[in-house]
C-alpha cells in the first residue's frame, strides 16, 4: 500500500514538472513584435509599477498607448510572424532534410541504386526550388501589407472628404430651414430644403462606406502581417503621398523574367526532368522504376487559370510528374524525354505569361500617371471652390439666397477632392504591384511630391495648358528614374542555367 501511494506521489510530481516546462516553453515560443519607430508609442514614466503601493490610494488603471507603425514596420513585422512564411520555410527545412539524408548515403549504395548520383544532383534542385517558393511568399507578403497599409489611408481620406461635407451640408439645411420658417428668402422653399437633404443622405452614405472601409483594410492588415485580430495599433501615415514614377518598359519585363519564382521553379523542374532521363538509363532489368517525385520534395507553383471575361488571361501550363515509370530501360527513357519536353514547354509558356504581366503592369503605371494629369486640374478647381464658400458663408444675405447654388457647388468639390484621392490610390496600387510582378526588382519609395505651382492666366484660373505631363520627370543624378530604387534587400534568387 505505502509503495503505491509513492508511486501515484512520483508520477503527480512528474506530470507538474511536465507541465511547468511546457508552460515555459510555450510562453518562450511567442514571437515578440517589433517596438514602433515612432516617439508616440513610447511609454510614459508614470506608468511604471512602484516598489511600494500605499493601499490607502486607489490608482487608476495603467493604460497601454496605441502603438503606431511605418510601412517599414508592418513590413518587418509581417516577415517574422506571417504564417505562410513560417509554412515556406518548414517546406524548406523539409527539402534540405531530405537532401542531406540522400547525401549521406554512401558509396556502396549504388551497387543496390544506380542512380543514386542523379538522384543527388536532383535533390539539391529541389531544395531550390523550395526557396524559389520562400522568395515568391516573401514577395507577396510585402505586396499584401504595402497594399493594405495603404488601403486603410485611402480610406481615412474618403472618410474625411464625406465628414466634411455632411458637417457644412448640415450647417446648411439648417440654415435654409430656418429661412423657410421664418420666410427670409423668395428663393429658398420646401423644395430646396428636400434637394439639400438628397444631397446630405448621399454623401453620408458614402461616409458609411469609407469608415466601413477603414475596418475592412485593418482586418486585411492585420492578416497580412500575421498578428491577431484584436491586435490594436494604428499606422503612421495620414495622407496618400503623390508619387512620381518614370520606369521603362524593358526594364519592368527584364527584372519580371529573371526575377519571378515562377520561372525559376519552371526552369529548375526541366533540369530535374533532363535528369530524369539519364536517371532511367542508368537502371537496367528493372520493368517498372521510380521517379524523382517519389522521393522528392519538388513543388512548382502553378500560375492562376485562364479568364475569358472582361479581364482577359490565359491560362497556364501545368507540369506532370508520375512518381513511376513502366516498360524497358529504353521505353522507360523514350517517356521520361517525352515529359522532359513538355517541362521545356511549361517554362517557355511560364516566360511568355510572366511577360505579358510585366507589360500590363507597366501600362497599369502609364495610365495612372496620365489619368493624373486633368484629375489634378479638378482637384485645384474644388480648392478654389471650397475658398468660395468659406467666403460666402461670410456674406448672410448671399447664404441664404445662393444656398442650393453653393451646395451644389461643394458637392461637386467633394467629388473632385475624392476623385483625386481616388487616383493617387490608383498609381499607389499600380506601383504596388510593379513591385509584386518584378518579384522586388523595382520597389518605390512613397515619398510625398507635392503640387508643382503653376502659373494662372488673367482671370485667375490655371491653364491646362501649362501641366506637365508626368512621364517627362528628371532623373537624379544615379540616372534611375525619381523615386525608383533597385532592388529591395531580400535572399538573393538563383538563376538556373
Amino acid at each position: 500500500m505505502l509503495a503505491r501511494d509513492c508511486q501515484r506521489l512520483t508520477v503527480r510530481c512528474f506530470g507538474w514538472m511536465v507541465l511547468t516546462i511546457l508552460g515555459a516553453g510555450t510562453v518562450l515560443a511567442q514571437p515578440e513584435l517589433p517596438p514602433p519607430s515612432t516617439d508616440e508609442t513610447k511609454k510614459s514614466a508614470s506608468n511604471a509599477i512602484p516598489n511600494q503601493i500605499d493601499p490607502g490610494v486607489t490608482t487608476a488603471p495603467v493604460v497601454s498607448p496605441c502603438p503606431i507603425y511605418t510601412l517599414p514596420d508592418c513590413i518587418q513585422i509581417a516577415l517574422n510572424t506571417q504564417p505562410s512564411l513560417n509554412a515556406a520555410r518548414a517546406s524548406l527545412a523539409s527539402s534540405q532534410s531530405s537532401m542531406n539524408t540522400l547525401m549521406g548515403q554512401r558509396h556502396i549504395a549504388s551497387l543496390f541504386a544506380p542512380d543514386i548520383d542523379i538522384r543527388k544532383q536532383q535533390s539539391i534542385k529541389g531544395v531550390a526550388v523550395a526557396e524559389a517558393e520562400l522568395f515568391a511568399v516573401q514577395v507577396e507578403v510585402i505586396y499584401n501589407v504595402t497594399r493594405n497599409y495603404w488601403t486603410i489611408v485611402y480610406a481615412r481620406s474618403q472618410a474625411d472628404v464625406a465628414a466634411s461635407t455632411v458637417k457644412m451640408l448640415k450647417e446648411f439645411v439648417t440654415k435654409a430651414q430656418e429661412a423657410v420658417k421664418i420666410g427670409a428668402s423668395r428663393r429658398v422653399n420646401a423644395s430646396t430644403v428636400n434637394t439639400l437633404l438628397v444631397y446630405q443622405s448621399k454623401v453620408q452614405e458614402k461616409q458609411v462606406e469609407a469608415e466601413i472601409g477603414v475596418r475592412r483594410a485593418f482586418s486585411a492588415l492585420r492578416e497580412a502581417m500575421g498578428v491577431d485580430q484584436n491586435c490594436n495599433f494604428d499606422i503612421a501615415d495620414r495622407k496618400l503621398p503623390r508619387v512620381v514614377m518614370s520606369v521603362s518598359r524593358d526594364q519592368v519585363i527584364a527584372f519580371a523574367t529573371s526575377r519571378r519564382a515562377e520561372i525559376i521553379q519552371a526552369a529548375l523542374a526541366s533540369n530535374i526532368w533532363d535528369l530524369e532521363v539519364q536517371a532511367q538509363g542508368a537502371v537496367r532489368f528493372r520493368p517498372a522504376n521510380r521517379t524523382f517525385a517519389m522521393g522528392a520534395d519538388i513543388h512548382v507553383k502553378s500560375l492562376p487559370q485562364g479568364s475569358r471575361d472582361a479581364n482577359y488571361r490565359p491560362e497556364a501550363l501545368g507540369l506532370e510528374m508520375p512518381t513511376a515509370v513502366v516498360g524497358s530501360k529504353e521505353q522507360r527513357m523514350e517517356k521520361t524525354l517525352a515529359l522532359s519536353a513538355r517541362t521545356h514547354a511549361v517554362y517557355a509558356k511560364t516566360v511568355g505569361l510572366i511577360s505579358l504581366e510585366a507589360e500590363n503592369s507597366y501600362l497599369s503605371i502609364e495610365e495612372a500617371l496620365l489619368k493624373l494629369v486633368p484629375v489634378e486640374v479638378g482637384y485645384r478647381a474644388a480648392l478654389q471652390l471650397r475658398k468660395d464658400a468659406e467666403k460666402a458663408q461670410v456674406d448672410e444675405a448671399r447664404r441664404i439666397d445662393d444656398v442650393q447654388d453653393i451646395v451644389l457647388s461643394q458637392v461637386l468639390a467633394a467629388q473632385s477632392i475624392s476623385g483625386y484621392n481616388d487616383a493617387l490610390f490608383q498609381l499607389i496600387l499600380a506601383i504596388t504591384s510593379l513591385e509584386r510582378v518584378t518579384a522586388g526588382g523595382i520597389v518605390a519609395n512613397f515619398a510625398d511630391v507635392p503640387l508643382p505651382e503653376l502659373p494662372s492666366n488673367d482671370k485667375g484660373n490655371v491653364d491646362p495648358k501649362d501641366l506637365k505631363d508626368p512621364k517627362d520627370e528628371k532623373k537624379d543624378d544615379s540616372g534611375l528614374p525619381k523615386l525608383m530604387t533597385l532592388p529591395r534587400n531580400l535572399p538573393p534568387v538563383m538563376i538556373p542555367r
